[in-house]
Order: structure tokens, then sequence, then C-alpha cells
């Protein structure tokens, strides 16, 4: 047996590109529970939208970058890595129940 076969079969780890969207994604629902930073708050500014179904889904603007480094800003790439959750995960009450619904997500 692989040991990537090992790690994400038996013991239930992600890989890297699955841990940092998680970590984005986790990133996020606690800045959008409790207390949101300044960017954030600038990028779901819902009155801009209306009634797009982008707004009604809860799904953040996204800055555009010029440059690959500039797609690596959490600016932008965190609500890249939000607005790909399903709605299932983005509903999830509480913070556990949240993680362990992305964690299914990323896993499939």
């Amino acid at each position: 047996m692989h040991v990537s076969n090992l790690l994400s079969n038996r013991l239930y780890w992600l890989r890297v590109s699955q841990r940092i969207q998680f970590k984005l994604s986790s990133g996020v629902q606690v800045a959008a529970r409790y207390g949101p930073s300044l960017y954030l708050t600038e990028l779901s500014a819902d009155d801009e939208r209306g009634r797009l179904q982008s707004a009604e889904h809860g799904d953040l603007i996204t800055p555009r970058s010029t440059t690959k480094f500039g797609d690596r800003a959490i600016a932008v790439s965190g609500p890249l890595a939000w607005n790909s959750l399903p709605t299932s995960v983005l509903n999830a009450s509480l913070l556990s129940s949240f993680k362990s619904g992305l964690k299914d997500h990323l896993f499939i």
C-alpha cells in the first residue's frame, strides 16, 4: 500500500492543496462569524450586487489580480475558496460542523 493511500484512507488526512483550501475556508468562516476584518467587510458588500444570484448564495466579491503572486493573496484566494463551497457546507451553524462538512466535501 502506498503511503498517500494510507494517509487519506485510514488517517483521513487531506492533501496539501486540499489542506490549503480547508485553512482558507475556515479562516473566512471564523471571520464571517466572529467579526470580519476590514477587507472581508468590503468583499461582502451586498448593496452593490442587488439581487444577483451570487448575493443570495452568500458569495464574496473576489478582487481582480494581475499577477500570479497577487492571486495568492488572502484577499483573493480566501473569497475564491469560500465561493467554491456548496451551500450545505456554508449553512453549518457551528464551526465544528462547518469544518466536518468542509473536510467531507474536500475529501471527495
